[in-house]
């Protein structure tokens, strides 16, 4: 029997694995003991006053990517926009609707640039003018989801690029 620990516990294997158990135990007990109790811990004064800076700031709302074509008078895929984009709010109210109507949102905001690219809005142009977009999306947001009061939505990427044409 102990011959058959002996030759199992030599492996290389069996002595990584153990090392990688006790080093990881250490670890993790280590971090235990040399994290302070959250509640003996009291906030500086300064990290009061931003704590409130930032209530009184807007709330953001991180929306995602949107990939919108653009067409060209045959109603053929000419470009497309690019927009990554999130929103925000100053109603604690309404960040609660937009985050538990976050693929409603999605939806209205996906809406949105589809009737500005048929009524000729989006172009080249349109990107390089990223508030206009922005104002529309919000108005339009606000009348079709009143609850969201957004305030303003802020691309982080918002990009025009020209359909690849074929070679030949």
């Amino acid at each position: 029997m102990w011959q058959t620990i002996r030759k199992y516990a030599t492996q290389p294997i069996t002595i990584g694995l153990l090392l990688a158990t006790a080093s990881g135990y250490a670890v993790g007990h280590l971090a235990i003991i040399t994290e302070e109790d959250p509640a003996t811990e009291q906030p500086a004064p300064a990290d009061k006053t931003a704590q409130q800076e930032s209530a009184a700031n807007s709330l953001y709302i991180e929306v995602g990517q949107f990939v919108v074509p653009i067409y060209n008078a045959q109603r053929e895929t000419a470009a497309y926009l690019l927009a990554e984009l999130s929103v925000s709010t100053k109603d604690q109210a309404a960040e609660t609707f937009l985050l538990r109507n976050l693929p409603r949102l999605h939806h209205e905001i996906l809406a949105s640039f589809m009737e500005a690219e048929s009524a000729g809005l989006l172009s080249v142009t349109a990107s390089q003018q990223p508030d206009l977009i922005a104002n529309m999306i919000v108005q339009e947001i606000n009348e079709r989801l009143p609850e969201s009061k957004l305030d303003a939505v802020h691309f982080s990427r918002l990009m025009f690029q020209p359909r690849p044409q074929g070679r030949g």
